[in-house]
């Protein structure tokens, strides 16, 4: 067995034992938020990479849905793939509070699941005690963004 035979192996040992531990997406993640956000630090600010994204978030139903992943990526700590979701749709960090889009949704959600989760529940089997929702798929005044 030569050395590098005995480097693959012990490579493959690693990939095996990282894996299997759920480490080794993470690290991936890692690498990739920390990328991204080299690239955007070292560079002049992109425009917004998505027109689709764009006109979605001029209303209260696209910042809704805007809002539910990025709760959900909070609410599982999948903080490196929310560091990239942040800056690239150019919502704020902390876009609303999750109670407050809980209530604009009509959302019952307890501590314990994610308001996406929710929602689908709520789509699978409705609740009639379910408050209605108060947003509309109208666009949004002048003022109000991603960031509101």
């Amino acid at each position: 067995e030569t050395a590098a035979d005995g480097l693959e192996e012990l490579r493959d040992m690693v990939v095996a034992s990282l894996s299997s531990t759920g480490a080794l997406n993470k690290i991936k993640a890692e690498l990739r938020a920390n990328v991204f956000l080299a690239l955007d630090k070292s560079a002049a600010p992109l425009p917004n990479p998505s027109e689709k994204l764009a006109q979605s978030t001029k209303t209260q139903l696209g910042l809704a849905a805007l809002g539910l992943v990025h709760e959900f990526l909070d609410f599982f700590q999948l903080d490196f793939t929310k560091s990239v979701l942040v800056p690239e749709s150019n919502l704020a960090e902390t876009p609303r509070a999750r109670g407050m889009l809980a209530q604009q949704l009509g959302l019952d959600a307890g501590p314990d699941e994610p308001l996406l989760v929710a929602a689908l529940r709520s789509l699978v089997s409705p609740s009639p005690t379910r408050t209605q929702p108060t947003l509309n798929a109208q666009p949004l005044s002048a003022g109000a963004g991603a960031g509101a």
